[in-house]
């Protein structure tokens, strides 16, 4: 438990701690959680949140300065202490299949994973870590071992296409490409802002934030991993994202998180057709609203983008309700994060928006909604028991109700993307047994998230009996080369202890939701 520094005590000289020394203090405990989160029980974001507040508090509460680069130490330790560990798999013969792996073999593996994991530890000591994600030369299927690229096959039989409609792409080179990121993420007066945004570059594929391209770098990074998945036809759906306006239109650049135009996804759609299909985004209070959404739709886009809690946009406001008139005649669909939201928040966050019940105004328009993630963290107020109700529901649970509604048949989805975040496991099981709602759920992967490593914890879903541990042996190896392949034989793989998994029909393109006009 951390307490508030006492400012009326008398204060201690200042004093300079060499980085090692400021570091120190912590080293083994953090050493010791950070080899203990690679089998899933503590977060990367987590353990770094840790060392860093500690340290942070530490200093603050002492009255010591850190030398200068220390808060870099802090993190290059951090990465050395958690480095990748591979293991080797099995050969598969043409008479064996995943779950004929042997237990003894598993054991073996186990045990060469703790033995590399030491060495690793042991040889990084003095090592710098680049901050860069796997080379193009890392990516699969070119450099995949056999033995692996078999078991993906196989995870993979039957699929031949795939629609990813989760993904974001990020950006800061305002006078380059338009996007940008508010500096409180880069500031250190916001330290869980600046632990957040280190790993974040660092699963983009970026290891400074100066340079030219490197906004394109991103994309291309994404793009390389998306051409190294070992299926006929993958497609992302790229999340452009609104800059926050207030309730007179007014643009609020102090709550603006980010900010990715519509055209710089429509850029990345024209650079890479086979993969990239844009998604817009346009805030329902900005004045030239309708005027936005019609020139989206011209393009080609039909699905729109909003994360209330962060784009501070309340659905159930009779502000929204010329927006979703128009996204009703224009056959558009929105696309909508319901739940809460811990990423970002760097500008703010008002988690009441979040709520999947405010979605009813849209949805009693006629409009068709895509509820991201299916509400699978937080808890919400239950509002269809009365506007000043005090019950609070999972917003899961609210989701689904919205789901089984029958008046909004054919017009209420939710999107899978982040679910087997360890947070939301305990309703990834849930979703996987609802299979009354699965012709609405589609396929999504949340990027950038599946390649922060740790968010994605295969031990806890082992532990949830909804994976096979020969499984978890594949996919495993799968995130140290490919997340987003990862991610896509991680879900093909699932099963529920009651023997269901996701359809095919939840990876592909439904008709209702197609994202694209354009020929």
């Amino acid at each position: 438990m951390l307490c508030a520094h006492d400012t009326t005590a008398e204060e201690p000289p200042e004093t300079v701690l060499p980085e090692w020394k400021a570091v120190s203090k912590f080293h083994g405990k953090i050493k010791e959680k950070a080899a203990v989160s690679l089998d899933g029980d503590v977060g990367w974001l987590g353990v770094s949140t840790l060392l860093y507040s500690k340290l942070w508090f530490h200093t603050k509460s002492k009255n010591v300065t850190l030398a200068t680069g220390s808060s870099e130490m802090c993190l290059r330790m951090f990465n050395q202490l958690v480095g990748e560990h591979r293991i080797d798999l099995p050969e598969p013969t043409t008479t064996t299949t995943a779950a004929t792996v042997q237990t003894n073999e598993q054991q073996q593996q186990e045990e060469e994973e703790e033995n590399e994991l030491e060495q690793e530890e042991g040889d990084d000591a003095n090592a710098e870590d680049d901050g860069t994600a796997p080379s193009e030369t890392d990516l699969l299927p070119t450099d995949l071992k056999a033995p692996l690229l078999t078991w993906v096959r196989q995870a993979l039989h039957g699929v031949s296409s795939v629609m990813d409609y989760h993904t974001h792409i990020v950006g800061m080179q305002k006078e380059v490409t338009g996007c940008q990121l508010s500096e409180k993420i880069f500031q250190w007066k916001h330290p869980v802002n600046k632990i957040t945004s280190k790993f974040f570059m660092k699963a983009l594929g970026i290891s400074k934030l100066e340079g030219e391209g490197i906004d394109q770098q991103m994309v291309d990074k994404l793009q390389g991993y998306i051409s190294g998945i070992p299926i006929p036809q993958y497609t992302s759906l790229l999340l452009a994202f609104d800059q926050v306006y207030n309730e007179q239109g007014q643009h609020d650049p102090e709550k603006t998180a980010m900010y990715i135009p519509n055209d710089w996804a429509y850029l990345q759609q024209e650079t890479y057709p086979q993969q990239f299909v844009a998604a817009c985004s346009v805030h329902p209070y900005r004045k030239d609203a309708l005027q936005e959404l019609t020139r989206c739709k011209k393009r080609g886009t039909r699905i729109v983008k909003w994360l209330p809690n962060s784009m501070f946009i309340d659905p159930s406001s009779s502000l929204c309700d010329s927006f979703y008139g128009a996204l009703k005649s224009l056959d558009m669909v929105l696309l909508c994060h319901v739940g809460s939201e811990h990423s970002v928040t760097f500008c703010g966050v008002q988690q009441d928006y979040g709520n999947p019940l405010l979605l009813r105004r849209a949805l009693d328009m006629g409009c068709t909604v895509i509820m991201a993630h299916c509400g699978s963290e937080g808890s919400c107020l239950d509002i269809d028991k009365g506007t000043d109700t005090t019950e609070k529901v999972a917003c899961y649970e609210l989701t689904l109700r919205l789901l089984k509604d029958a008046k909004y048949k054919g017009r209420a989805f939710a999107d899978i993307s982040a679910m087997a975040a360890f947070k939301r496991v305990p309703y990834l099981a849930k979703v996987l047994d609802e299979t009354s709602v699965h012709e609405q759920l589609v396929y999504g992967t949340d990027y950038p998230v599946p390649a922060i490593p740790l968010v994605i914890r295969t031990k806890k879903i082992l532990a949830a009996g909804l994976l096979a541990k020969e499984h978890k042996v594949i996919v495993d190896q799968c995130f140290h080369m490919n997340p987003m392949l990862a991610v896509l034989v991680l879900f093909r793989l699932l099963k529920s202890p009651s023997g269901n998994s996701f359809p095919l029909s939840c990876f592909q393109t439904r008709p209702e939701l197609v994202p694209t006009t354009a020929a």
